[in-house]
């Protein structure tokens, strides 16, 4: 298969407007707790209107929403953990669960191939991520990759759909001064990610940062705050021992306090600020900064 592809503040709010008709949206969400959260326990604002929680349902467990996983990894990372960090590939495989389908995504240049497309058994799972060949080690532009997934990747209404992002992000990703054709793109695969409402996690498999922010890593970091995800790892810290397969651990254990939170809103066509918070003390919740109708 191809594909080209918080504690709550007391704020003053009203109702979404009658007079619109409203929209359905669904978000993932992780949660900082290991309480169980319901509708009545979360509060959604989309442009500082106060909108209604429709539903909140755990994913990937038995009875909770189904996970669809999408592992996006480019050459010089697939090379790193065949050389260094083999205990990477079970970790991956792992992910995998009878509520939870993983797709493992090889990226070279501006195009991702699934070999398998995705599957809940491990099995397969660990066959693709060992066995594909990084030899040719060519550079891949995860801007324009992560674009055309979120336009292309088929929305299931159960399911919910995250992608882990493990790359180098191209050194010259984002560039200081100016507004470069890079910058733009990545500027866009956010928006197509909060348009599809589908937040993106990341590894940063590269070694060296600009001081100027020159570098795929402050990249990552925009993308993966900006669409509810988080960036699992620190400059280097890849290739540290085990480190990669930790960090997918870590991932994991995200996703297992993750909820798929249904909510309506009447906001007008284009982006709009979203703010999700718990009413739980103790209890913060991490979501997409802005969604796009």
């Amino acid at each position: 298969m191809r594909i080209f592809l918080a504690l709550p503040l007391i704020t003053m709010t009203v109702a979404c407007a009658p007079a619109q008709t409203p929209n359905t949206v669904k978000v993932l969400v992780h949660a900082s707790g290991t309480q169980a959260l319901s509708a009545e326990q979360i509060r959604v604002e989309n442009n500082g209107v106060l909108c209604p929680v429709l539903s909140v349902r755990h994913v990937g467990t038995t009875d909770g929403a189904p996970l669809e996983v999408a592992v996006l990894m480019d050459d010089d990372s697939r090379f790193d953990v065949r050389r260094l960090q083999p205990a990477f590939h079970e970790a991956v495989a792992k992910l995998a669960a009878p509520r939870v389908a993983v797709g493992v995504g090889f990226m070279r240049q501006d195009k991702v191939s699934f070999p398998i497309g995705f599957s809940t058994n491990r099995e397969r799972v660990l066959q693709t991520v060992e066995t594909q060949d990084a030899a040719l080690r060519l550079v891949a532009f995860p801007d324009i990759v992560l674009s055309n997934i979120a336009r292309s990747w088929p929305v299931h209404p159960t399911a919910a759909r995250v992608i882990l992002l493990i790359t180098t992000a191209v050194a010259d990703q984002i560039q200081p001064n100016g507004l470069s054709f890079r910058e733009k793109q990545a500027e866009t695969a956010k928006a197509d990610a909060q348009r599809a409402n589908i937040p993106v996690y990341a590894i940063f498999s590269g070694q060296v940062v600009s001081p100027t922010g020159g570098n795929g890593y402050y990249f990552l970091d925009d993308l993966t705050g900006a669409t509810g995800g988080i960036l699992l790892n620190g400059i280097d810290s890849w290739h540290e021992g085990s480190a990669a397969k930790t960090l997918i651990q870590q991932f994991q254990a995200d996703m297992a306090e993750s909820y798929m939170v249904e909510f309506a809103t009447a906001g007008k066509p284009g982006i709009s600020k979203l703010r999700i918070t718990s009413q739980v003390p103790g209890v913060k919740l991490q979501a997409q900064k802005a969604i796009v109708q």
